[in-house]
């Protein structure tokens, strides 16, 4: 091969066209739904297709979502290690055919994945199609460090390149502190936030603001339900105004669950804390009001969410669902929306009076949080920085791929189990057992603790 053959190889490599998004589930409402919404919206400015295959598609939330062509396959909610190989090669064929009736097979592909299990089925189909399965990671990054073949897997796709995470300590976190990633790229790129998806409100989605007390502090957080941390910021509340008896305070919580009947549960529990606290539930609302930022004093997060809240020069605090303590407040002591810089948290009661029983500090954590939104996570800055990326990705790409199937001995297990009650009940007994089941119990069982932690200091 010639000079110019070569660079017209490389030029031919670059010239993508699809992109690709292989994911667990786009039902509902949540940081990975809306991070893929904002993905494509971008990519179809800038001249690509996104294509989306998932696992559920069932009950989209994110309506923008369906635009793009999409293909369902169920099996795509488990990693690919629960099913036999003929029913994964069954699988991989439909997938491929689907790809090549919505693709110009002269055009090339990229592939994202955003979890593990995901990025699995991709690594299958990018070996297949010959292309890029490139792993922006958005899961747990301790998820990675607690599995044999889940770390050996990221390490695989670190060593290739291949694999991009949100914060500049995810790799840290993945890996531990004796992993030498200081020879491989640490590359990590921002959640972005589109700033105009908060839209102008005169305060007819969220009425009841129109109804709070102006002398109310007034805390918000945006989540599923599901999250722990719900319970610890109504836990840390109602500390904070039995401390402060004289002061009134609203908790405005917006979000719901995709399990039935869990928001009513939430209202009967907490339907009284303290006596000066009132904690209002919403469900979900989507697209979220410019007014619910305005009227609130603190929002307090972890993921995707405080990113909207700096956005609109709301104080921020973060929440870290590891140590169940606040990593810190964005933009004043901390610059990445998931973890401490220093390693020095507090707990969430703390923070949350230090900025509320000092108005010098609120307003410079307003200020300084909204300065570092439009400086690390507009979406223009990281949508640019991503592509530049996965450009960089491509054309340095070697084309191996992971054996996915040699997990024999690497896995826990806790997931040798989840994978034999798989196999004996199927996907929709196993399924029926963790929705209907398993979780609710959990959940109960979260319940009874807070419910001993709130008559404790009540």
């Amino acid at each position: 091969m010639n000079l110019f053959q070569l660079k017209l190889k490389i030029m031919n490599k670059l010239k993508i066209k699809y992109y690709l998004f292989v994911v667990s589930d786009i039902s509902f409402i949540g940081g990975v739904q809306l991070y893929i919404k904002r993905k494509c919206e971008y990519l179809s400015k800038n001249n690509y297709i996104p294509l989306i295959i998932t696992g559920d598609n069932l009950n989209v939330m994110v309506s923008e979502l369906n635009k793009y062509k999409q293909l369902m396959i169920e099996e795509l909610m488990f990693p690919p290690i629960y099913f036999s190989l003929k029913k994964i090669n069954k699988i991989i064929i439909k997938i491929v055919n689907w790809i090549k009736n919505n693709c110009n097979e002269d055009d090339n592909i990229v592939i994202e994945s955003n979890n593990i299990g995901a990025a699995l089925w991709s690594e299958l189909i990018a070996k297949k199609l010959k292309t890029i399965n490139i792993l922006y990671f958005l899961g747990n990054d301790e998820a990675i460090r607690n599995s044999v073949y889940y770390q050996e897997y990221a390490k695989f796709k670190l060593k290739k390149n291949e694999l991009i995470t949100v914060t500049d300590k995810s790799m840290q976190i993945m890996f531990g502190n004796n992993e030498n990633i200081d020879k491989f790229k640490n590359d990590y790129v921002n959640i972005p936030f589109e700033k105009n998806e908060i839209i102008k409100d005169i305060g007819s989605i969220m009425p009841f603001l129109n109804n709070i007390d102006n002398s109310s502090f007034v805390i918000s957080t945006v989540s599923r339900l599901e999250k722990k941390y719900i319970h610890k910021l109504i836990e840390s509340m109602g500390k904070i105004a039995k401390d402060n008896s004289k002061d009134k305070f609203v908790l405005i919580i917006v979000g719901n669950s995709k399990y039935k009947n869990l928001l009513d549960k939430f209202k009967e529990k907490y339907k009284f804390v303290q006596k000066n606290l009132d904690v209002i539930f919403t469900g979900y609302i989507n697209p979220l009001p410019e007014i619910l930022f305005k009227r609130t004093h603190i929002f307090v997060g972890m993921g995707t969410s405080v990113i909207n809240s700096i956005s609109q020069g709301c104080a921020t605090i973060c929440f870290d669902p590891r140590t169940n303590l606040s990593a810190g407040i964005l933009g004043l002591n901390i610059r990445n929306f998931a973890y401490n810089d220093k390693e020095k948290e507090n707990i969430l009661e703390y923070d949350i009076s230090k900025l509320l029983y000092n108005k010098k500090l609120l307003k410079e954590a307003e200020i300084r949080g909204k300065k570092l939104f439009e400086e690390e996570y507009s979406n223009e800055i990281i949508m640019k920085k991503f592509i530049y990326l996965f450009k960089e990705i491509i054309k340095h790409s070697e084309k191996k791929y992971y054996n996915v199937f040699d997990y024999r001995g690497k896995i826990s297990k806790k997931e040798q189990l989840k994978i034999f009650l798989f196999k004996i009940l199927g996907r929709k007994g196993y399924l029926f057992l963790v929705n209907k089941i398993i979780t609710p119990l959990r959940f109960l069982q979260i319940f009874i603790e807070d419910r001993y932690k709130l008559f404790s200091f009540k």
